[in-house]
């Protein structure tokens, strides 16, 4: 199969001066003639401004994210760490956790900045380099909610010491998820570097998909009015960033060559096995997250506490919204030729993938 380039994707170097004549490397104004243009360059580089309108329905989708753009400030917190208060410690303690849990998916701000960098390094429409930009505050935006909320449950935490063993368990287990993040993170910078931006981007697709369902559950389920307006707020973040990685996906199918499709197919499978943690539950076959041994029993409790507190949705619910999602994003790819991997979690056949620990780099860039 050949090799990834991430030369594939891009527009081809243009001439931005007509055949007009340059003048080569100058390195002093008295050997610039006064009828030359300057010497040519080619990407990658942000300049010159690329103003290209042509694709419609990403632009279109631009002008919705920035009518849609909320204020996670504007949420009533007070009330909501007033609701908090009144529950018991343990409750406390595992609604902050899983809110610092869910911190480790939002905590994306610096992925798609770094995706900005590269659509204008490569010079995409101005409708994808703009979606990308509104991702960099969406995801900003869900990573400051989440530590809203874990401070409203429990002040300072997971930063604080720990005031309980149970405190403290959870304490343990925020920081093993942070600890498997930061791998995460080496190695979304690395990919940066190997694969072409819509196959970084293809397994954002499944996780938005799945999310989509189960935060719009979560908001028709929440117990509480603060809670309710932040998990509909998100839905509707998540709904737009699909519809951004189809688009983004289709438009740029000329990079699909046998390497990349492989690549997708396993994509896929990383981005349900790296995000299972928040929208399904541990996997206990996978080599992707590294965590005690004890986690399990510890998430099923706080997945129980959060149902009873918060009102998110159980197991049940988040595996349909899963199959839903798999439906969904195989009806894209396989217009493409792309297979889906076997997913034998949900019960659904497909191409057997097997993921060691180092493809953590194939996970999404998440929520």
């Amino acid at each position: 199969m050949d090799k990834p380039s991430i030369k594939i994707v891009i527009r081809e170097p243009r001439s931005r001066h007509g055949g007009a004549p340059v003048v080569v490397n100058p390195k002093e104004v008295s050997e610039i003639p006064s009828d030359t243009y300057p010497p040519e360059w080619d990407v990658p580089n942000a300049y010159p401004p690329y103003w290209d309108f042509s694709n419609e329905r990403m632009y279109n989708l631009y002008i919705k994210a920035k009518r849609e753009q909320w204020d996670e400030d504007s949420l009533d917190w007070k009330a909501f760490e007033e609701y908090m208060s009144t529950r018991d410690e343990r409750e406390r303690v595992a609604v902050a956790f899983w809110f610092s849990m869910l911190s480790n998916f939002d905590n994306a701000t610096g992925a798609f900045a770094r995706a900005v960098i590269a659509a204008q390094d490569w010079h995409f429409d101005a409708g994808t380099i703009g979606m990308f930009t509104t991702i960099v505050m969406d995801e900003n935006r869900h990573c400051i909610m989440c530590g809203k909320a874990a401070f409203c449950a429990l002040k300072g935490f997971p930063f604080r010491k720990a005031q309980s063993p149970y405190e403290e368990k959870a304490r343990k287990y925020a920081w093993w998820i942070w600890w498997n993040g930061h791998r995460y993170w080496n190695a979304v910078k690395e990919a940066f570097e190997k694969y072409p931006l819509p196959a970084i981007f293809t397994s954002f697709m499944m996780g938005e998909a799945a999310s989509t369902t189960v935060f719009t559950g979560a908001s028709r389920g929440a117990k509480h009015s603060t809670m309710r307006a932040l998990f509909k707020n998100t839905s509707l973040d998540e709904a737009r960033h699909f519809a951004f990685t189809q688009f983004l996906f289709e438009d740029n199918q000329h990079v699909l060559n046998d390497y990349i499709k492989n690549l997708v197919t396993k994509q896929i499978r990383a981005g349900f096995e790296f995000l299972s943690l928040i929208t399904f539950r541990p996997i206990k076959t996978t080599k992707f997250w590294k965590l005690p041994k004890d986690f399990d029993q510890f998430y099923d409790e706080v997945d129980k506490i959060m149902q009873d507190v918060i009102g998110t949705p159980d197991l049940k619910f988040r595996e349909e919204a899963w199959r839903k999602a798999v439906v969904k994003v195989g009806a894209i790819v396989s217009k493409f030729g792309i297979e889906m991997p076997e997913i034998p979690e949900l019960g659904l056949d497909g191409k057997s993938i097997k993921l060691e620990a180092e493809d953590i780099e194939l996970a999404p860039p998440v929520f």
